[in-house]
């Protein structure tokens, strides 16, 4: 059985100014870009975006989310998708639900389970 690897970044505004020509050279086929975190935008999302697509690197977007009731995680779909909804066209990988803080995961795994599937369904 093969396996097939393609090599990806995850990026936020915590890279400040990428080059993504130099990125599309090293091999990189994709990106997940972070959009939003709670009901904030990304500071570098439209240049993250705009540059990889430009330099011929798919797309995903995720949303890091700081969210601990289903209000809250539907606050934050409904922001994340009108943040992404100008490229909706060009983002061909995953748009993606970051749950990785102290507080979700405090919640347990059903209720952090249930906030994931409310995001999805947004």
């Amino acid at each position: 059985m093969s396996e097939i690897l393609k090599k990806g970044v995850d990026v936020s505004e915590w890279q400040r100014e990428i080059d993504w020509p130099k990125v599309a050279a090293a091999g990189v086929e994709f990106a997940m870009i972070r959009a939003t975190h709670g009901l904030k935008r990304d500071a570098y999302f439209d240049r993250n975006i705009k540059g990889a697509l430009a330099a011929g690197i798919n797309v995903g977007v995720y949303c890091c989310s700081y969210a601990t009731t289903k209000a809250g995680v539907e606050a934050e779909a409904g922001y994340f998708l009108g943040t992404i909804a100008d490229y909706a066209g060009d983002i061909t990988y995953p748009a993606a639900f970051d749950a990785e803080q102290t507080g979700q995961f405090n919640l347990g795994k059903q209720k952090v389970t249930e906030l994931i599937l409310t995001f999805c369904k947004a």
